[in-house]
């Protein structure tokens, strides 16, 4: 009786884990999918910002960097140190507003909003 007893109670401590990792896994994915979300949310604002401004000369790549840069994007890629260089490559999306295209690199969320991740 105590050896089955003993055999259920390892084999519900191993399903208990199993469910646990699985849901901190789709956990993750869900958070970061629902955080790429809001990087294009802000991506079409800033495009829809940078439109009614109508910046798009080159005098005023400056000031659309500097916007860029305020909503968390990049208009040319940094190079990520030597440490991190496969790890930590931003991504480019291509934003449309109307006749305007513009192509913004962004880190990956799980690195800009890592500490609501669990590892």
């Amino acid at each position: 009786m105590y050896k089955g007893s003993f055999w259920f109670s390892n084999q519900f401590k191993l399903i208990y884990l199993a469910l646990l990792v699985i849901s901190l896994i789709g956990f993750n994915l869900i958070l970061d999918n629902a955080l790429h979300l809001k990087t294009h949310l802000t991506g079409q604002q800033l495009i829809k910002q940078i439109y009614e401004l109508q910046l798009n000369s080159p005098i005023d790549q400056k000031i659309m960097a500097a916007l860029a840069q305020s909503k968390g994007f990049m208009l040319t890629p940094e190079s990520p140190s030597l440490v991190f260089k496969n790890l930590i490559k931003p991504e480019l999306e291509v934003f449309s507003y109307k006749t305007l295209s513009i192509g913004l690199y962004h880190l990956p969320t799980w690195i800009i909003e890592s500490y609501l991740f669990f590892y």
